[in-house]
Protein backbone atom coordinates (compact mmCIF):
# COMPACT_ATOMS: atom_id res chain seq x y z
CA UNK A 1 0.00 0.00 0.00
CA UNK A 2 1.86 3.11 -0.77
CA UNK A 3 2.38 5.79 1.79
CA UNK A 4 0.43 9.45 1.95
CA UNK A 5 2.88 11.81 3.47
CA UNK A 6 3.22 15.79 3.07
CA UNK A 7 6.13 16.16 0.39
CA UNK A 8 8.14 18.81 1.13
CA UNK A 9 11.86 19.67 -0.03
CA UNK A 10 12.91 18.73 3.75
CA UNK A 11 11.11 14.97 2.70
CA UNK A 12 12.68 14.42 -0.43
CA UNK A 13 16.67 15.44 0.78
CA UNK A 14 15.97 13.12 3.95
CA UNK A 15 14.38 10.29 1.78
CA UNK A 16 16.18 6.79 2.38
CA UNK A 17 16.55 4.16 -0.43
CA UNK A 18 13.92 1.88 -1.01
CA UNK A 19 14.73 -1.97 0.28
CA UNK A 20 17.13 -4.08 -2.30
CA UNK A 21 14.84 -4.77 -5.21
CA UNK A 22 11.58 -2.74 -4.66
CA UNK A 23 10.61 0.65 -5.23
CA UNK A 24 8.37 2.78 -2.72
CA UNK A 25 5.31 5.57 -4.17
CA UNK A 26 4.40 7.92 -1.46
CA UNK A 27 1.49 9.88 -2.81
CA UNK A 28 0.97 13.84 -1.71
CA UNK A 29 -1.77 14.45 1.33
CA UNK A 30 -1.95 17.90 -0.26
CA UNK A 31 -1.96 17.70 -3.74
CA UNK A 32 -4.60 15.10 -5.19
CA UNK A 33 -2.46 12.76 -8.00
CA UNK A 34 0.45 14.05 -6.83
CA UNK A 35 3.36 11.30 -5.87
CA UNK A 36 6.69 10.12 -6.53
CA UNK A 37 8.36 6.95 -6.35
CA UNK A 38 11.73 6.01 -4.78
CA UNK A 39 14.05 3.56 -6.26
CA UNK A 40 16.47 1.19 -4.14
CA UNK A 41 19.40 3.39 -5.61
CA UNK A 42 21.45 4.82 -3.66
CA UNK A 43 22.91 8.54 -4.18
CA UNK A 44 27.01 8.26 -5.30
CA UNK A 45 27.69 11.14 -3.55
CA UNK A 46 29.54 11.28 0.11
CA UNK A 47 28.06 13.72 1.71
CA UNK A 48 24.38 12.42 0.92
CA UNK A 49 25.52 8.76 2.09
CA UNK A 50 22.32 6.53 2.67
CA UNK A 51 20.00 8.73 1.05
CA UNK A 52 17.96 8.06 -2.24
CA UNK A 53 19.88 8.45 -5.68
CA UNK A 54 16.93 8.48 -7.73
CA UNK A 55 13.43 9.64 -6.92
CA UNK A 56 10.82 9.85 -9.71
CA UNK A 57 7.74 12.17 -9.98
CA UNK A 58 4.48 10.77 -10.43
CA UNK A 59 1.74 13.31 -11.85
CA UNK A 60 -1.27 11.52 -12.08
CA UNK A 61 -3.29 13.25 -14.82
CA UNK A 62 -6.55 14.14 -12.65
CA UNK A 63 -9.54 14.91 -15.52
CA UNK A 64 -12.33 17.04 -14.02
CA UNK A 65 -15.54 17.87 -15.82
CA UNK A 66 -15.29 20.73 -18.80
CA UNK A 67 -17.26 23.27 -18.84
CA UNK A 68 -18.51 21.66 -22.18
CA UNK A 69 -19.40 18.10 -20.52
CA UNK A 70 -20.93 20.34 -17.29
CA UNK A 71 -23.01 22.09 -19.55
CA UNK A 72 -24.19 19.73 -21.95
CA UNK A 73 -24.86 17.63 -18.29
CA UNK A 74 -27.42 19.78 -17.14
CA UNK A 75 -28.56 20.75 -20.41
CA UNK A 76 -29.75 16.82 -20.32
CA UNK A 77 -31.02 17.58 -16.78
CA UNK A 78 -33.44 20.29 -17.91
CA UNK A 79 -35.04 18.50 -20.92
CA UNK A 80 -35.54 15.50 -19.01
CA UNK A 81 -37.30 17.33 -16.25
CA UNK A 82 -39.37 19.08 -19.13
CA UNK A 83 -40.45 16.39 -20.61
CA UNK A 84 -41.55 14.40 -17.38
CA UNK A 85 -43.21 17.81 -16.87
CA UNK A 86 -45.00 17.63 -20.55
CA UNK A 87 -45.91 13.74 -20.10
CA UNK A 88 -47.21 15.04 -16.40
CA UNK A 89 -49.53 17.57 -18.37
CA UNK A 90 -50.46 15.68 -21.27
CA UNK A 91 -51.97 12.41 -18.50
CA UNK A 92 -54.05 14.82 -16.59
CA UNK A 93 -51.06 14.91 -13.38
CA UNK A 94 -50.27 18.34 -12.49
Amino acid sequence: MPERRLITDRLLQSLPPANEGTRVVIWDTREPGFGLRVSDRKDPNPQRRGKAGKITFLPMHVSYPTPARADARSATLVRSALMRRAARQATGRT
